[in-house]
């Protein structure tokens, strides 16, 4: 595949789960050109070159709709159409072979229709759910001889029950890049454990849940711990941001809370951290924050739903608990906070676990071939 141009395609309004993998898995793939366009700068926003430097381009058009305007079948065709004609340009401009969908087949609709009008071949990584509604349906129609790479079996899972055939169904976790080597951490029995959660800063990750049951958990162990959030919002909308912290205040956490803003490095940000929490009140296609923290070394609880349950073993690799519930979480906490061998336990073996599952060559060997494949098939 030397010299094949590859345009990858991302529709997230903000540096995510998505936009990290990709920047992970890029430079890892075999030698081809690699264009990435997203809606917002990725490249400012990633903060770091990763390896040998793709081709970022900002394309605002891709921008996805409002809830309300996603409701409005030809205001959202309108949309899609700008999109879509956007893309057309890119792949005529920068002669592309192949384009690389990164979000899914809902939500890449446009960079389908784009290789198909220009007669390229695509692949699309299925990173989230389907959804029901026209468009998606449409985009479904569409994909029925694409190959489509599910992150977890839960999103094969979900794809199949779509309607979109298994033998076009190729799971494959994602790219997680490790951490550095570093020596076994050593930390003082003595000191406050400290919490932390990490991701972007929307209310479906839950951080409610976390709040809620810090509080109650401070009531069992008070001055034993200390929470650290860390993440930003996807549109630098601080609405959210600002009712956390309303929260922290109402339920008397403000000497316990502290939010840290985004990280660019952020295996920097769970070095200091014991207990690492994903208390997402929807299922997760897979959990890329858990498999992060569990890389670092790092005790993790996790949401016993979606992708979490395939990478956390309960009582081995980290424990699981019920979505939505404060009360069971901050059973969980407590726990671990008592239990410092305990939580070293289950944080190397997590480590040992995601370090054989998340290989990199191997996954990155894995999207190799599917590329090569669509692109034979297309001849």
């Amino acid at each position: 595949m030397n010299s094949t141009r590859i345009l990858y395609v991302e529709m997230a309004p903000g540096l995510g789960g998505s936009g990290r993998s990709l920047l992970d898995l890029v430079p890892l793939l075999s030698d081809a050109t690699a264009f990435i366009v997203a809606p917002f700068d990725l490249e400012a926003a990633s903060g770091t070159a990763r390896g040998p430097h793709p081709t970022f381009l900002t394309l605002p058009s891709l921008a996805p709709a409002s809830a309300a305007a996603r409701s409005r079948y030809w205001e959202e065709l309108s949309r899609l159409w700008r999109s879509t004609r956007d893309l057309c340009t890119l792949i005529r401009r920068h002669e592309i072979a192949l384009v690389h969908a990164n979000n899914g087949i809902s939500y890449n609709l446009a960079a389908m229709l784009a290789a198909r009008i220009c007669r390229v071949p695509v692949v699309v990584h299925q990173r989230g759910w389907e959804q029901q509604t026209k468009i998606a349906r449409l985009a479904r129609r569409m994909a029925r001889d694409l190959r489509v790479i599910a992150i977890s079996r839960a999103v094969a899972a979900d794809l199949e029950a779509h309607g979109v055939r298994r033998e076009r169904i190729h799971h494959l976790y994602d790219v997680v890049r490790f951490p550095p080597a570093e020596p076994p951490r050593h930390r003082e029995p003595s000191r406050r454990v400290t919490v932390g959660m990490h991701g972007m800063l929307v209310p479906w990750k839950g951080h409610m849940v976390l709040l809620e049951a810090a509080a109650l958990a401070a009531q069992r162990v008070p001055g034993r711990f200390c929470l650290r959030i860390a993440g930003g919002t996807p549109t630098n909308d601080d609405a959210y941001l600002a009712h956390l912290r309303d929260t922290v205040h109402r339920l008397g956490l403000d000497s316990l809370v502290q939010f840290v803003g985004h990280q660019h490095d952020i295996y920097d940000f769970l070095s200091g951290i014991d207990i690492s929490v994903h208390a997402s009140i929807e299922p997760e296609p897979l959990g890329r924050v858990i498999i992060e923290a569990q890389l670092a070394g790092v005790a993790v609880i996790a949401t016993a739903a979606g992708g979490a349950q395939e990478l956390v073993a309960e009582g081995t690799t980290g424990h699981l608990v019920p979505m939505g519930d404060p009360l069971t979480l901050a059973d969980m906490l407590v726990r671990l906070i008592d239990d410092p061998d305990g939580r070293t336990r289950i944080a190397l073996a997590g480590q040992a676990w995601a370090r054989e599952q998340f290989d990199s060559a191997r996954l990155a060997a894995g999207v190799d071939d599917i590329h090569r494949s669509a692109m034979q098939a297309y001849r």
